[in-house]
């Protein structure tokens, strides 16, 4: 006999048109809020200066021991790789949420829009892992939330471009400076051509001082006319 699913994050049994999170949790979840504002946020802020970028998003807050953070990490820890499928969708849609327009005056708000976060987005790329991690692991968490992304908007994903070349370190442990350090010229680009005139988002996790992205982007951007945008699911409120 199956056991009735439950929800991941408080373990109570979930309806029927519910999908690993249960409502409750799910309106509970410290949402960053990023999708309407993704060009200007304190996520893409993290960025300016280091990184040209086009739009950058994080779905939740992440601080770790949290009850909400528990998706990620058991996504990344915990064998649970549909975890990560489950919160590309779940970005994804958020993206296609309406939103009420400002009025310019004293009328009513009546005006509604979509995000239009993915609209010009080319290719979804995922933060690669080394071999050794994915042996580890079993999957590379940041390719499961792509698919995610994927099934939902229909934009391509494609994890042969860039590769890691390279692991050092966890960046768990480290502060800021060690971790640029960490991963400087982590990444080689190994298909230029697919990504030379396009706009690529980049994929991955976690997102603290932004070190592993910028690495990553950098290397991309070795390509003649490549835009880049940034997605997580996760974001550190201070960036450390």
């Amino acid at each position: 006999m199956l056991s009735p699913r439950a929800c991941h994050i408080c373990g109570c049994r979930l309806a029927v048109n519910e999908e690993e999170v249960c409502g409750v949790c799910q309106w509970h979840l410290p949402l960053t809020g990023y999708m309407q504002y993704a060009y200007d946020n304190n996520l893409a802020r993290l960025f300016w200066g280091r990184i040209p970028i086009e739009k950058a998003v994080a779905y939740i807050f992440y601080q770790p021991h949290d009850e909400a953070s528990k998706l990620i990490y058991d996504l990344k820890y915990h064998s649970q790789p549909h975890l990560g499928v489950y919160l590309g969708r779940q970005v994804a849609l958020d993206a296609q949420q309406t939103v009420i327009e400002e009025p310019d005056n004293d009328e009513v708000a009546t005006n509604v829009s979509k995000h239009h976060f993915f609209d010009d987005i080319d290719l979804i790329i995922p933060i690669p892992i080394t071999r050794r991690r994915r042996r580890q692991r079993g999957y590379n968490q940041s390719e499961m939330i792509a698919k995610g992304l994927h099934d939902v908007t229909g934009i391509p994903t494609d994890k042969h471009i860039v590769k890691r070349k390279h692991f050092i370190h966890s960046q768990t442990q480290l502060n800021v400076s060690e971790r640029f350090d960490n991963v400087e010229n982590a990444f080689h680009l190994i298909h230029p051509e697919r990504v030379s005139g396009r706009h690529v988002l980049i994929v991955d996790d976690i997102i603290t001082t932004g070190a592993t992205m910028v690495s990553c982007a950098k290397e991309l951007m070795t390509a003649p006319d490549v835009r880049i945008s940034i997605l997580s699911i996760g974001v550190t409120r201070n960036g450390n």
